[in-house]
């Protein structure tokens, strides 16, 4: 008799229809202003749909909702704001918050284990900025030209863990406020996971993946390609078959660009960077494969700028002058770096690994566009140099990680400083593993193994970073020596031919300290921070009303970045331009052509 092998056959399919994943859908309503049509909150419902094999008890947390990240705060919900119920009528809930600096909320259920589906209901309000607002992490919901956009880990509540969802995010609008790309709809909306009153499915965890996705509604949302461009839906571009070397294919690119207010740069053409950036940098971390779709959201702000990644997105914030502060160059450089964010990825989330975060990101945003063709060697060489200078030049060379971390909040020096600091180790790194294998392997060999075991879950933090090092220099002493180097304060000079594979060569070149040059308290010019400073000698005086002023971020990004103060004296404004730069040189590396040395 044959053997009965249906059994055998069926075994993945039937475990498979018995493990079913829990389900999460998040239902969005924006509510309007009945004098001004403007949006004042969100409505939101989430219905909770846990598997029968694994139901919630009284023990079990419903939802969480980090309470700031850094600076920022998110929504805070008290509990009373919460609603929530079940298939036996409301669901009373209890919370608890830790105690952490970075502190998180959850939700529990009060007196009975829920039955069936679980429904929690509750209003987002955008939270209420202006030019004093200190800058932070760009997760929170703001107003923005009548509408609203915010990162999801700032205004939703949503089940904890590490488990996978079936997830699916819809909007409610206005009638006639449907909007799936006919151009008709008057109130539009997108998130990171799609748009329109579409419904978006993706499996994943919600941590991860709605808690990271942007969301934006709005009767004046725009988008490029144009709403009403037909072919919009899936824009055209020439992506390189992998490596850089196999050819031109062309792929249907999902990509968007969303905004609420009037650029400060051209959207089309800003946009059409954007996606060149976009494209080069996918074909470095996934090579031959299809590119998910990826939007990219502008959001105006009082003042400031700067940008966040999210979920197959980010997020870019300007104000009123960024134009005549940040060039298009610096702006595209900008959009490169939060565009690595996608793939500068280390899990869990730590402070402590902001160096590799950021140093990866401000390392590929330049090499990643320049391996794909997307910009020239002139852009790769001033781009590796801003960055190098900003670590030797910016005050925070020498200083010990730990103590970077510990005061982190503390000032602007203390938040670049991963940037610096992780840009100038990654070079060396680069230059450690070229010169230990023979120029056979590099750090790109890194960078994409550790986005690799992200994709697979795995934790993926510095001691990881340590482990991969050890493997390809094939010794864990070298890698620990590497970065106890780093971790310690040493000065960080890389090897002047790490990168002789891009054609380059290390030299030394002294360059001026980072120096605002002025102190002031309650906008006022107090004093300066040396007998002679460029800022007095530029015309600052002691007394002078601070109107306003470009940003210190920005100013020490280049040596050929000026600051800009415009200050109120007898009545009258003046704007004082200067060189933020001290008259003390200090050690700085900056690389060449090869062929010019």
């Amino acid at each position: 008799m044959k053997p009965n092998l249906l059994p055998l056959l069926l075994l993945p399919f039937t475990t498979a229809i018995t493990t079913p994943l829990p389900s999460l859908q998040i239902t969005l309503t924006p509510l309007f202003s009945p004098s001004t049509l403007n949006i004042t909150s969100l409505s939101i419902t989430l219905l909770l749909n846990h598997t029968t094999s694994n139901p919630p008890n009284l023990t079990t947390p419903l939802l969480y909702l980090d309470l700031n990240h850094g600076l920022t705060p998110t929504q805070q919900y008290p509990t009373a704001f919460l609603t929530a119920s079940d298939t036996l009528g409301p669901l009373s809930l209890i919370s608890t918050d830790t105690n952490t600096s970075d502190a998180t909320r959850t939700w529990f259920p009060a007196d009975r284990a829920p039955q069936g589906p679980v429904t929690v209901q509750f209003t987002a309000v955008p939270r209420v900025v202006d030019k004093s607002t200190p800058s932070g992490p760009r997760v929170d919901l703001r107003g923005d030209e009548g509408g609203v956009v915010g990162m999801g880990t700032g205004f939703l509540a949503l089940p904890p863990g590490e488990e996978d969802w079936s997830i699916d995010a819809r909007w409610i609008l206005p009638e006639g406020g449907a909007d799936n790309g006919d151009g008709k709809g008057k109130v539009k909306a997108v998130s990171s996971l799609g748009e329109g009153l579409e419904t978006v499915g993706v499996v994943g965890w919600p941590r991860t993946v709605v808690a990271k996705s942007y969301f934006a509604v709005g009767e004046e949302l725009r988008r490029w390609p144009d709403w009403d461009d037909s072919s919009a839906s899936s824009s055209s571009a020439t992506r390189d078959g992998g490596g850089g070397d196999n050819g031109d294919v062309e792929e249907a690119a999902d990509f968007h660009v969303y905004w609420l207010n009037t650029l400060p740069y051209d959207p089309s053409h800003i946009s059409t960077i954007a996606q060149s950036m976009h494209l080069a940098i996918a074909d470095f971390f996934i090579p031959n494969t299809t590119i998910p779709p990826f939007r990219v959201f502008w959001r105006h702000a009082p003042a400031g700028y700067g940008g966040a990644g999210g979920y197959n997105s980010f997020l870019l914030e300007w104000s009123d002058g960024t134009a005549a502060e940040q060039s298009e160059e610096q702006a595209s450089f900008l959009l490169s770096h939060e565009n690595i964010h996608e793939y500068a990825l280390m899990y869990p989330s730590r402070q402590y690994d902001l160096w590799y975060r950021e140093g990866v990101a401000q390392m590929y945003a330049v090499i990643a566009p320049y391996l794909a063709g997307a910009v020239d060697k002139a852009y790769l060489i001033r781009w590796l140099n801003n960055n190098m200078q900003a670590y030797y030049t910016g005050g925070m060379a020498g200083v010990p990680w730990q103590e970077v971390v510990d005061n982190y909040w503390t000032s602007v020096q203390n938040v670049k400083a991963p940037y610096g600091i992780g840009f100038a180790y990654l070079a060396q790194v680069q230059g450690l593993v070229s010169w230990s294998t023979g120029g056979a392997k590099g750090l790109d060999l890194i960078v994409r193994e550790l986005y690799r075991r992200y994709k697979a879950g795995d934790t993926v933090q510095t001691e990881q970073f340590v482990e991969v090092l050890g493997s390809v220099l094939e010794g864990s002493l070298p890698a620990q020596q590497s970065i106890n180097g780093m971790l310690n304060g040493t000065l960080i000079v890389p090897r002047v031919d790490g990168f002789v594979h891009l054609g380059l060569t290390l030299v030394r070149r002294d360059a001026e300290l980072f120096e605002l040059g002025f102190v002031s308290a309650q906008g006022k010019v107090t004093g300066f921070t040396a007998e002679k400073t460029r800022a007095e000698e530029a015309g600052l005086r002691v007394g002078d009303e601070i109107v306003s002023m470009w940003g210190a971020w920005l100013a020490g990004d280049s040596l050929d970045n000026m600051m800009e103060v415009v200050v109120r004296r007898d009545g009258k404004d003046e704007t004082i331009t200067y060189w933020p730069r001290s008259y003390e040189k200090v050690e700085n590396w900056e690389w060449v052509d090869s062929e010019a040395v």
